[in-house]
Parts: C-alpha cells; structure tokens; sequence
C-alpha cells in the first residue's frame, strides 16, 4: 500500500487536486510505513523471519488518461476499493486476535485505516461536479477490476471462511458508497 499512496499522491499532485488530498496520500504513504515496521517487529517477536524480498521502487505514474481521471482512477482503486474494505477486515481481525501484542498492533494499524478509509469518500464527494457519466462509468470499470483482484485473494480456500464476511463489508463499505455517488462497478 505505501506504493499505492506514492502513486495516488503523485497523481493528485498532477491533476491540480486540492493541495489537502496530496497532503494526506503522503501521510497514509507514512502512516503504512509504520504498520510495515509494527508488523515485521511483531513477526520477530514471534519467532518468524521478517524481511521483504522486494525492494520499493520509486512510483512511476504515467497515463494515457486525462490528469484528473487518472488521479479519480488512483482514488477508487486504493482507497474507495482497497482501504475501505481493509477498515471491517482489520477490526475482524482485531476482535478475533487473542494474542495481546497483536491485538496492540491491529489496533494501531485500525486507528490509521479509518482515516484511509474515507479518504476515497472525501475525493470523489469534492469531486462530483467534474464526474460525467463517462468518468463515473470508467470509475465503475475500475472499481470492478479492483473487487476482481481482491476476490481471487478470498476465494481461495485458505480464506474461505471468512468469504461471507468479506461479501458483506464488501457490500456494505464499498458497493453501497459508490453506487451513493453513482459509480456502477460492472465488469
């Protein structure tokens, strides 16, 4: 996610979005940072390696689309899609844990993640007047790509009991704000 904050933060630098936008991308790039940090010092704790195999590379935002729908795009997929759904999965997890050290970190990485979570709403609520149907159609189209993707993650079936529960926040936390803000994601 911290690439995904980069990438959205450079495209709302490119668009001319509202200084206050670019501002938050670039503390929710520090603040998963953190929870990157918490985690892998959690997973020592534990006994277990924690090392990430791949080095971050700097974002590299290039488009064919207009700036602003480019910016949109980056919105809806991290934030509208990703970090909303992220926000009922974490405090599953949290009410679930039983271990104190990791109910400590869930609970850190929870209070950032609501800010995260809205942030998408915050976006496309400034931006309404400048989405026309043929922006909210291709955001629909993106927001459906970005559901494909998480799906084929809990669809497997290491994860499938908590398939229900993810449909329903999905239902709940992403598809109903969208529609709200008529964006149809249709595949």
């Amino acid at each position: 996610m911290v690439m995904a904050c980069e990438e959205t933060h450079a495209a709302l630098v490119t668009a001319g979005a509202p200084t206050d936008f670019a501002h938050a991308t670039d503390q929710f790039r520090r603040d998963e940072l953190v929870h990157v940090e918490l985690c892998e010092s959690l997973l020592r704790e534990l006994g277990e390696p924690a090392s990430c195999d791949e080095p971050l590379a700097p974002a590299v935002v290039a488009s064919d689309l207009p700036p602003f729908w480019f910016a949109a795009e980056q919105v809806v997929r991290h934030f509208c899609v990703g970090e909303a759904l992220s926000v009922p999965l974490l405090h599953a997890a949290w009410r679930h844990a039983t271990h104190p050290r990791i109910k400590l970190v869930l609970r850190r990485i929870i209070t950032d993640e609501a800010a995260h979570g809205q942030f998408g709403w915050s976006f496309l609520d400034w931006a309404r007047p400048a989405l026309d149907a043929q922006v909210r159609a291709h955001l629909g189209r993106v927001a459906a790509a970005a559901i494909a993707d998480l799906r084929e993650v809990w669809d497997t079936p290491t994860t499938a009991w908590t398939t229900t529960f993810v449909r329903e926040a999905l239902g709940r936390f992403v598809l109903e704000p969208l529609r709200a803000r008529g964006i149809i994601p249709i595949d």
